[in-house]
């Protein structure tokens, strides 16, 4: 039998795949000792390897494109994610709370605010038009004069709004798309009519194509590939179809996103009415931009597979992301963990925030967690425990292979902190690898031959009203016990940032004895003298610290400790943060020997 000759293709590599064919050539008698290089069939090699090679990287990219975890193009992600009923969040407008005081007219004792008022506002350089997107009415009593007061509480959204116009043609199919021109448009605001009847839109929260007849008046949404949105209605059998000449008015908001969060000052524009006025104000809040690619990834198949209900913890954690832009990492779990069964509780990490606003808790409550929640669960919203983690890194570095200097890497090093509180950290049960860290910040530049890093703990608590928010709390981790720390000369194992107490000048700071006990000491021109040797109580074993009831001015305290290992474990209702600001960096020459063995990168401060 004659061997198989043909050639083996190993892989995508042009000359790898040149090499192959030449091979696969030699091995007939007549090219044996034939010369390739320079011939004329040299250029047929060229030409069949260029085909190879193209035809192999499109099937590659084709079928990574095919699957959810492995497509790089946001239509393909958004189409297979469809194929999950599932339709990636727009872009979100900020929104604020607004109390008005209305005084009354003359000859009516109601008055309707319209959808589409305005109230404009300004945050530093930029200003920023908020809308109603509904009709609110406010009701007078018979005997009430004319002029008085009343106040209404209405939600205002941010952005432009904007009106698109549609006439139904002869030629009009099943299913036909509508394009919204405009892209950062948040499709929660969008009100569609059709010869100014409302229509309904069908999401896959709502699941309301159980319901939907071929006379219901009902329209669909969906993502299009230019990150627009395009409208779909009925077909007369799922909906009803509009006919040609109907007018269909679609009108939405083109919002700026995060831009408008953190507004607090609002001036009413409202055409007729310039007597109303503006009593009391909630901070704008929850505006995001489009879900990203990656979130599409993570939380089209969680969402899949919760079936628009919230049962399991995972469900709650899937159902948060999809209709809460600002979440950073979130984290539920039922009450049987902590002894209060029939309750699931959440801590949400906003992202640019350590906890969410009272309005925002409310909001999700209220807004969301009601459509999905079963009825003898009751949703309770804490904050995380931010842990935050004070990086100290000494960087060694080859003069020879330094491009730029020191400072510049200590600068890349610090922006590095940044980028890792959403990557290595940041989530919850995320836990910290001194290594990794390490390893980033020698991959910054070519002249790092090593990073030797250490690690020490913070968590800051308030004080309002001479009470602590948080008298209790844990760092999680073992703590590095030392006999006496409090009068040894490596100094206290924890110890706080330095305050005042209410009626004193002086400053006062809190630190462990070595023996379990949080001392509260004062500090005068730098000499300690201790005020309560029993101010508290710290358990070395678990990272627990309690303190006792004490006389604190308004203000935050950060309480620091030191860490058994340089790695930092995450658990429960923990995440870890990098404290960029307490953390630092040092760029020292490799061949300095002096400067490396004064310090210490051992545990200790």
């Amino acid at each position: 039998m004659a061997s198989d000759t043909r050639p083996v293709i190993a892989n995508l590599d042009f000359n790898d795949i040149k090499k192959d064919i030449i091979r696969h050539f030699q091995s007939r008698s007549e090219f044996q000792d034939y010369n390739f290089e320079g011939s004329s069939l040299n250029l047929l090699v060229d030409i069949l390897a260029y085909n190879t090679h193209y035809n192999a990287l499109s099937a590659n990219f084709l079928v990574n494109e095919m699957f959810l975890d492995s497509a790089l193009l946001r239509k393909n992600v958004v189409s297979i994610a469809q194929a999950l009923n599932y339709t990636p969040r727009s872009a979100r407008a900020s929104k604020a709370k607004l109390t008005l005081s209305i005084p009354k007219l003359s000859g009516s004792n109601f008055y309707t605010l319209p959808a589409g008022s305005l109230f404009s506002s300004a945050s530093g350089n930029l200003s920023f038009n908020f809308y109603t997107i509904e009709d609110y009415t406010i009701q007078y009593d018979n005997i009430d004069p004319v002029g008085t007061t009343k106040t209404l509480e209405i939600d205002v959204y941010e952005g432009t709004e904007v009106t698109q116009r549609f006439i139904v043609s002869q030629a009009a199919n099943d299913f036909q798309r509508y394009e919204l021109l405009n892209q950062n448009i948040d499709t929660s605001t969008l009100v569609v009519t059709v010869n100014g009847l409302k229509y309904q839109l069908v999401s896959e929260e709502t699941q309301g194509i159980n319901d939907v007849t071929k006379d219901s008046g009902v329209y669909f949404v969906d993502e299009s590939r230019e990150l627009t949105y395009y409208l779909k209605f009925g077909n007369g059998v799922i909906g009803k179809k509009p006919s040609a000449g109907d007018e269909i008015l679609a009108t939405y908001l083109v919002t700026s996103g995060p831009e408008a969060n953190g507004v607090q000052t609002f001036t009413p524009n409202i055409t007729g009415r310039g007597d109303i006025t503006i009593s009391a104000t909630v901070t704008s809040n929850g505006g995001a931009n489009i879900e990203t690619i990656n979130e599409i990834k993570d939380n089209a198949p969680n969402y899949f597979q919760t079936q628009y209900r919230a049962v399991t913890a995972k469900d709650y954690e899937a159902i948060l992301k999809r209709n809460f832009a600002d979440i950073q990492a979130v984290h539920a779990y039922g009450g049987e963990e902590v002894g209060k069964p029939g309750k699931v509780f959440f801590s949400i990490k906003p992202k640019n925030r350590d906890k969410l606003t009272p309005q925002e808790k409310l909001a999700i409550s209220r807004d969301i967690l009601t459509k999905f929640n079963l009825v003898t669960i009751t949703p309770e919203i804490t904050d995380p425990d931010i842990i935050k983690v004070i990086v100290k890194t000494i960087i060694q570095y080859d003069p020879a292979k330094l491009t730029t200097t020191p400072e510049v890497l200590v600068a890349r090093a610090i922006a590095l902190f940044n980028t890792l509180n959403t990557t290595y950290v940041g989530d919850f049960l995320e836990s910290f690898r001194v290594s990794k860290i390490s390893q980033e910040i020698i991959n910054l530049d070519q002249a790092i031959v090593s990073a030797n890093t250490r690690t020490n703990l913070r968590i800051d608590v308030n004080a309002l009203n001479q009470v602590l928010d948080k008298p209790s709390f844990t760092f999680g981790n073992r703590l590095h016990e030392v006999i006496y720390a409090g009068e040894a000369s490596f100094g206290a194992v924890c110890e706080s940032t330095e305050f005042q107490r209410v009626g004193r000048q002086t400053f006062s700071k809190f630190r462990d004895d070595g023996r379990g006990n949080m001392q509260l000491v004062d500090v005068i021109q730098g000499e300690v003298t201790i005020v309560n040797p029993e101010a508290g109580t710290i358990d070395y074993a678990t990272g627990d610290v309690a303190i006792s009831d004490f006389d604190p001015a308004d203000g935050d305290i950060g309480f620091i400790a030191y860490p058994e290992s340089f790695d930092i474990n995450a658990s429960g209702n923990s995440i870890l943060q990098i404290s960029v600001g307490d953390s630092s960096a040092r760029a020292i020459d490799k061949n300095d020997l002096i400067s490396l063995n004064s310090f210490n990168v051992s545990r200790g401060k």
